[in-house]
């Protein structure tokens, strides 16, 4: 008898989809038969099924493990997988959902025979070997989801005959081999339905058939992350429906003209980074879309900035980093970022002032931007009007003047600011503090002075302060102990002084811890060993650590390297050069196993080497001059 293609659909859900909540947590716990409410299901299943020659004759019985074509996982008696069925009548049937499994077999054959198909869905099924020639049979499908598998080999050219096919999605899998057998043939009819063809992230390549012009209803085109070369065929032009181009991380190069865009007029999402393709768009032109994202990173669009984009006013992302621009970002740029939400230019060769921003035009009230300018030649005062930033990296750049006191205000949601290797002078803002979502602070290679703000109490998801090569001087300030999410406190290349402070004891995340290039005194506190546990890397070299010569150094040395291997069992690298230590080098440090990098250069120690030095079997770097 026959049911509707909905209670198919729920019995099959029910039949075949492997739950992750084990049986364990109902009733049905596995006592060496099937599954109480998956035996029910298979009832149902065959009861649905047009069957009238009683073809399941042992779908009988309390234990459905052991019915012809029913496999049960040995340590659950799950459902594993249907077998052989070859022989059912599955006419009937519409929709086979038989997605996020673990089957780890090949595409069953009988599946083919399923005329009536209309949706497959093998998304995520754990399915390997190929897809059969006989997709053909299934004359009436009109979506074919196999994403996210280990399915190989080329596509079956006999796709191409599949009239109603809307939808193919076969991204993540390891096809191979070229395309043009199944979308270059201008005689197969899919040309006429397809909307949605998916094949990121596969092995195919050759070049991309001219005939995809002739796929007029396609609205979505993913080919990236894949190796396609030669160049991008002008055709491509044509396909007025296309909302979404994505040819991005291919071997593609060759010229890109307007004549690649001319009539994709509902294009909303362009995408070819990762290629070798040079934009060569007349200035002048005016494009029949408005995209809404953009990403041609790594292709040649310079050496001026692109100026057909200054008609695009919705745009929200746009990335064009690595791109031979060398020009400054021209004045009309502002009409166009009310609406961006991701801008990144980085490693160009952009000059002049930071690009100026309006206010951010989003329904989302928690939205803010994200600006990645590094590596570029801006120069000019850091202003930060309208930035509304939760990243924000200028990095790499010539920027001088002092950084403003009212970054936090200007940018309250800030999490990622790097401002590295620039001009900057004056002191570290204390306004900083005062911004509770910061999770990356990095001042790095600047010109900043001063004392370090005592404020740092208040920033709980804080995990990297990078304040080295500035000339920042006084202590350490107590308060840096309080940010118990720290991973890495760099410090180095700078002029501070005094002693280490006991409150850095409280960093139990902290990784990196880098003083190095100072003028710190007095001992290495021993409780670096006790309470940082997860350290790897320690650098303290080129200060003014010391130790007396006499049985308490022994003891004060030893004891640290004592707690070293007790507590510290991911530290890698050491480095205590360029100091006053005395004494011979500790038996203890032959204990620290994962030890990578040692350098105990340039101090006063004396005696002879450790016998056991070979005991450090993953050192690739020691330095004891």
């Amino acid at each position: 008898m026959g049911t509707s293609t909905a209670s198919i659909v729920e019995i099959l859900a029910l039949l075949i989809l492997l739950q992750s909540v084990s049986s364990f947590c109902n009733g049905d716990n596995f006592n060496g038969s099937c599954i109480k409410t998956e035996r029910e299901a298979l009832v149902k299943f065959k009861s649905s099924l047009v069957d009238n020659s009683n073809s399941l004759p042992s779908w009988v019985g309390d234990d459905c493990c052991r019915w012809h074509g029913v496999n049960c996982d040995d340590i659950n008696g799950h459902l594993s997988i249907i077998g052989d069925v070859s022989h059912v009548n599955f006419t009937s049937l519409e929709v086979l959902d038989l997605g996020l499994n673990n089957f780890h077999s090949t595409i069953p054959s009988w599946l083919y025979n399923i005329t009536n198909l209309r949706h497959l869905d093998l998304y995520s099924g754990a399915f390997r070997g190929s897809l059969a020639t006989d997709i053909s049979n299934l004359k009436s499908l009109a979506s074919l989801s196999a994403g996210f598998n280990s399915l190989e080999g080329n596509i079956p050219n006999t796709l191409n005959r599949l009239c109603n096919l809307i939808e193919l999605d076969l991204d993540y899998n390891k096809f191979s081999g070229e395309i043009s057998g199944t979308f270059g043939n201008s005689s197969g009819c899919i040309k006429n339905s397809l909307e949605n063809l998916y094949l990121l992230n596969n092995s195919f390549s050759g070049s991309i058939p001219d005939n995809l012009g002739q796929f007029k209803r396609l609205k979505f085109l993913s080919l990236s992350k894949n190796s396609f070369w030669g160049s991008i065929p002008v055709s491509i032009g044509q396909l007025y429906n296309l909302e979404t181009l994505n040819f991005s991380k291919n071997s593609l190069h060759g010229k890109v003209s307007e004549l690649h865009l001319l009539n994709l007029r509902s294009l909303i999402g362009l995408s070819m980074d990762g290629n070798s393709l040079v934009f060569d768009i007349d200035p002048e032109w005016i494009p029949p879309f408005q995209l809404s994202s953009i990403d041609l990173s790594s292709c040649e669009e310079g050496p001026s900035f692109p100026q057909w984009l200054k008609t695009q006013k919705s745009i929200r992302f746009l990335e064009m980093s690595n791109a031979s621009i060398s020009d400054n970002i021209p004045d009309w740029f502002e009409n166009i970022s009310s609406n961006i939400v991701g801008l990144v230019l980085s490693y160009n060769q952009l000059f002049g002032t930071l690009p100026t921003f309006r206010k951010l035009n989003t329904p989302y009230p928690n939205e803010y931007r994200i600006i990645l300018l590094k590596s570029n030649q801006f120069d000019g005062f850091l202003t930060c009007s309208h930035f509304d930033a939760t990243i924000l990296d200028i990095s790499n750049n010539l920027l001088h003047g002092q950084i403003p006191q009212n970054l936090s205000e200007m940018m309250p949601r800030l999490r990622l600011l790097s401002l590295s290797n620039n001009y900057l002078n004056g002191t570290v803002p204390a306004t900083l503090c005062r911004i509770e979502s910061l999770q990356i602070l990095d001042l790095s290679n600047n010109h900043l002075s001063g004392r370090i703000p005592s404020c740092w109490g208040n920033l709980p998801s804080l995990t990297v302060i990078d304040f080295s090569s500035n000339m920042l001087s006084g202590d350490v300030p107590m308060s840096l102990g309080s940010q118990e999410s720290l991973v890495s406190l760099h410090l180095q290349n700078n002029t501070l002084q005094g002693k280490i402070p006991m409150s850095l004891r409280n960093l139990e995340s902290l990784e990196t811890l880098d003083l190095s290039m100072n003028s710190f005194d007095g001992f290495i506190p021993w409780w670096i060993g006790e309470s940082l546990s997860s350290l790897k890397v320690l650098s303290v070299h080129s200060n003014k650590f010391e130790a007396s010569y006499g049985e308490n150094v022994q003891v004060y040395v030893k004891g640290i390297e004592l707690e070293y291997t007790r507590t510290l069992l991911f530290l890698y690298s050491i480095d205590l050069s360029g100091n006053n230590f005395v004494g011979e080098i500790p038996q203890e440090l032959m204990n620290l196993s994962g030890l990578q990098n040692l350098n105990l250069s340039t101090n006063k120690l004396d005696g002879h080497i450790p016998r056991n030095i070979g005991k450090l079997s993953s050192l690739e770097s020691l330095d004891l001059s």
